[in-house]
């Protein structure tokens, strides 16, 4: 499994190590130079000594990712321990190559203790990158977590504003099917129940994005406005206005759904005349702006419905996590009824010329 996070945590560590090794083999090599001494004669010498070398900060490495996760001193007091001893074997080594392959006959005691000296530095400050390592490796496995957990607690906060139906929806929808069968009008009960199966099967269980075309949203709200239409088929007229241009434009799925039942609400079912209620989609700079407003020839007292009610406020709470402040609402009464406008930043659901963005 070379793709996990452990395999990929222990190349990189080996890496960085190599790199250590590297800059510390440059800096014997220049120093053979300087002293005129035959570098092509210890190169195979540095080039084993440097090997044992990497082995043992890989031993190194291994002592302080198993004790990883203890507090600063403990850690700190880890690499100064860890440093110290690799540089035992290490020092070591460097006796026994020079009395094997050359002629001096050091003592094991003093050569080892001088090589000691000189090497414990080089464990010293590769526990220190290894440990800084592996310190920012955790910060940002912490940030991811923290990004991913702030994701999923976004998404179930608009799940469950996307999934606040108006349960005054179904128990009116539910009476009027009764009354519907109480007056033996049984075909028109029956698609009023495939309505809203439809409806409910597209509001609850179809939509699994956050964002949805436009166009599949109105379709959605007609569904919605069919059935009303069943309980006031003479009080209810439908305008629909969406230019081809912008029906593939992205909104949140249900957005609109609160914004056309304060219409049924309060203007629909509240008055005997018809009401006219309107949607239309327009491009406004780079915005997407959708308006939904009623219209009644009696005139409502319309100023009752500004600002309040939960659907409203769910709909600013869901702009705010879907577009922070690049979206907003505006809603209040206007003449003869009530408008409800949102503005939305415009994206599409595959890439269109750009020249529309531009206008």
């Amino acid at each position: 499994m070379p793709n996990s996070p452990l395999v990929r945590e222990t190349l990189i560590a080996f890496g960085l190590i190599m790199l250590c090794w590297g800059f510390y083999f440059f800096t014997r090599i220049v120093l053979d130079f300087v002293r005129v001494r035959d570098v092509l004669g210890f190169l195979p010498g540095r080039l084993v000594v440097i090997g044992v070398g990497a082995c043992l900060s890989l031993c190194m490495y291994a002592v302080l990712r198993f004790f990883w996760g203890r507090s600063v001193w403990l850690t700190a007091a880890l690499v100064v321990l860890a440093s110290t001893v690799t540089a035992i074997p290490f020092a070591v080594f460097n006796w026994w190559m020079i009395t094997t392959f050359s002629a001096a006959n050091q003592p094991l005691f003093l050569h080892s203790l001088v090589a000691w000296s000189a090497s414990v530095h080089i464990f010293f400050a590769q526990s220190v990158v290894l440990v800084a390592f592996l310190y920012a490796r955790q910060l940002r496995q912490r940030e991811a977590d923290a990004i991913q957990a702030e994701k999923s607690q976004r998404q179930a906060e608009l799940r469950a504003l996307r999934y606040q139906v108006n349960p005054h929806f179904l128990f009116n929808a539910l009476n009027s099917v009764s009354a519907l069968l109480t007056s033996r009008r049984v075909e028109e009960a029956e698609r009023m129940v495939d309505m809203l199966a439809s409806y409910y099967e597209r509001a609850l269980i179809a939509p699994q994005a956050e964002l949805a075309p436009v166009r599949d949203e109105i379709e959605a709200q007609l569904r919605y406005l069919d059935i009303e239409r069943i309980r006031f088929p003479d009080r209810l007229e439908v305008e629909v206005v969406l230019p081809e241009a912008l029906e593939q434009a992205l909104a949140p799925t249900l957005m609109i759904q609160p914004l056309i039942e304060n219409s049924i609400k309060h203007a629909v079912s509240a008055h005997t005349t018809t009401v006219t209620v309107r949607i239309a989609v327009s491009k406004l700079a780079d915005s997407l702006v959708i308006e939904v407003s009623d219209r009644c020839a009696e005139a409502p007292d319309a100023s009752v419905r500004a600002g309040t009610g939960t659907g409203l406020n769910n709909i600013r709470n869901r702009l705010a996590a879907v577009y922070g402040d690049q979206a907003a609402l505006e809603a209040g009464p206007v003449a003869g009824g009530f408008r409800s406008v949102l503005a939305l930043p415009l994206r599409f659901k595959e890439s269109q010329d750009e020249s529309l963005l531009r206008g």
